[in-house]
């Protein structure tokens, strides 16, 4: 049985207040409407706003309370102090709203929740009505830095890169999937395209995007046995998906690297995420990620829907119904 489908999921009604109460709500604050209409439906005892340095607020356009200024050179430090002033967090009701976050603090939340001892964290996300500008709109700065392994999510490669596999959830943001591919430009490269997406006409935007990269990802853009789909809104058959991926490569080269890449939406990031805890620690096996100094503060218009994802940080799933 393929046990990622044993996580549960469920819509939340975005016209009114979430009828589950947490003890703790975490989420990163930004200036899109959603972000900030989800965070006001979530009934919690305690609400806690990060600020992530990318999105360079200044101190008088920050939330005026619960606010926590992430400082830091990597998503490891941001997190790590962010979570310490929180406080003990084992035992609690965690809820985590990752509409705000940027992909890689995603997932070094994740793995630091775990290590916290959080053993169930419930995550939500709010979809947008639409893109500002369509598949033009930027969600990172054009400064891409370096790309790198994200922390916590290192491998222990081999120095043999012949067979390397390079697996990207491919999203709007063309340059860093540009970026990615070249930073392994020998390795084999599959795309992951989220089908079904989020709204009817971003699948289409996505794909415009994708178009602009086939020069960095070379002949395989176009081969379509590189591509795979998983549905942009749903990070256990992301999990699933990559894991099929990565399955039949190491079945083939069981000595290859392998990285992985979600630049997509935060749900396929935290699906990647995902996978990773359970199956690649110790493995050759990294989650890379191109670092940029700056993100888009607001790309989106309205919320249109949301949803509540059940992660168990343990070694088996939950089988606790929502409905």
């Amino acid at each position: 049985m393929n046990e990622y489908l044993l996580f549960y999921k469920k819509r939340i009604d975005v016209k009114r207040r979430t009828r589950e109460r947490w003890d703790v709500l975490i989420s990163a604050y930004n200036s899109s409407e959603r972000v900030k209409r989800l965070h006001a439906l979530v009934d919690a005892q305690e609400k806690h706003w990060i600020l992530l340095p990318e999105y360079k607020y200044e101190q008088n356009e920050r939330p005026p309370s619960n606010a926590h200024v992430g400082a830091g050179e990597d998503e490891e430090v941001v997190m790590s102090a962010f979570i310490d002033a929180i406080g003990g967090l084992a035992g609690r009701r965690v809820v985590v709203d990752i509409t705000g976050f940027i992909n890689s603090y995603v997932i070094v939340l994740l793995a630091m929740l775990g290590q916290r001892g959080v053993t169930r964290v419930d995550v939500l996300y709010g979809e947008p009505e639409r893109y500002l500008n369509s598949e033009r709109t930027r969600f990172s700065g054009e400064d891409v830095l370096q790309v790198r392994q994200v922390f916590g999510f290192e491998g222990v490669h081999t120095n043999d890169t012949s067979k390397d596999l390079l697996v990207i959830a491919v999203g709007y943001d063309w340059k860093l999937v540009s970026e990615v591919a070249a930073s392994k430009e020998h390795a084999k490269k599959v795309q992951i395209f989220g089908l079904p997406s989020l709204r009817p006409d971003m699948y289409q935007e996505s794909l415009l995007r994708s178009r602009m990269v086939a020069e960095a990802l070379g002949p395989e853009a176009s081969d379509p046995r590189n591509f795979q789909y998983a549905p942009a809104s749903d990070p256990f058959v992301t999990a699933s998906v990559v894991s099929a991926i990565v399955r039949g490569h190491r079945d083939e080269y069981p000595r290859a690297n392998v990285y992985l890449s979600p630049l997509s939406t935060k749900v396929q990031a935290l699906g990647f995420a995902l996978y990773y805890l359970r199956e690649c620690q110790n493995t050759a096996t990294s989650i890379i990620y191109p670092l940029c100094g700056t993100y888009s503060r607001e790309t989106s218009e309205g919320l249109a829907s949301a949803w509540q994802f059940v992660v168990e940080l343990t070694s088996e799933p939950s089988q606790k119904d929502l409905s």
